[in-house]
């Protein structure tokens, strides 16, 4: 029973396929636009090659940054040793201008005449507060001497005046009756007659 049975699906499949509609949809299914012909074009999944590549990638690009860094270094440093190498330069033509204009007797003229003019105008500057100085150097020695002058004859009128004054105190003296009588007593008994009192008559 089982057998004819399976004769029986056996011919309808044939029958079936045989069909077509049966054919047409075999071809589509073996064309281009199938389902498995789609997933050809699919990116298949990261297997352990594909892993090594990324990271063989990734140690490249490490390079190539470490590369650039290199290169980058080496054109700081090549810029750096222009830069010397230049102010080593002008240091050298800086020097070379000064010792030019050392040696220059127009340059040296120059220089002496605008020394002089300074010299000169500090001359010019100075000479007035010298004079005002020395003005009043001779002011003060001029009212020095009229000091000593007055004070001078201050002396000698006072002097004057007290040698006045003494000589009309000896008259007096001399002429007081105790004076007269002081005086003959010295001469009767041998004493040296005082200077204040003069002789008598």
């Amino acid at each position: 029973m089982s057998n004819v049975k399976n004769r029986q699906n056996a011919q309808a499949l044939n029958n079936l396929l045989n069909t077509q509609g049966s054919l047409f949809r075999l071809q589509k299914i073996l064309s281009k636009d199938n389902y498995l012909t789609k997933q050809k074009h699919f990116k298949p999944l990261r297997t352990e090659k594909s892993s090594t590549l990324s990271l063989v990638k990734s140690d490249s690009l490490i390079t190539q940054d470490n590369k650039n860094f290199f290169k980058t270094s080496t054109s700081l440093n090549k810029m750096n040793q222009i830069v010397n190498v230049q102010k080593q330069t002008n240091e050298e033509q800086h020097k070379k201008v000064i010792k030019h204009l050392l040696t220059d007797q127009s340059y040296l003229k120059l220089n002496k005449i605008s020394l002089e003019g300074n010299r000169v105008r500090t001359l010019q500057t100075v000479k007035p507060e010298l004079q005002i100085q020395e003005d009043q150097k001779q002011k003060m020695k001029d009212l020095q001497e009229k000091i000593k002058v007055k004070l001078q004859e201050r002396d000698q009128a006072y002097l004057q005046k007290n040698a006045q004054q003494l000589n009309n105190l000896q008259l007096k003296l001399s002429n007081l009756q105790a004076s007269q009588l002081f005086k003959n007593f010295l001469v009767q008994n041998g004493y040296r007659q005082p200077a204040f009192l003069k002789d008598m008559p």
